[in-house]
C-alpha cells in the first residue's frame, strides 16, 4: 500500500511539472502499470 501511494504521489508531482499532454499521459500510464502490477502480484 505504501509503495502504491508513493508511486501515485511521485507521478502526480511529475505530471504537474510536465509541459505537454503527452508527457502527462506517460506518467499516468507508468503509475497505472505499477499499480496494476502490484495488484496482480499480490493476488497470486
Amino acid at each position: 500500500m505504501l509503495i502504491s501511494t508513493l508511486v501515485d504521489y511521485w507521478a502526480a508531482m511529475l505530471m504537474e511539472d510536465a509541459k505537454d499532454q503527452k508527457t502527462k499521459r506517460r506518467w499516468m500510464a507508468a503509475s497505472l502499470v505499477v499499480n496494476l502490477g502490484l495488484l496482480l502480484s499480490s493476488s497470486t
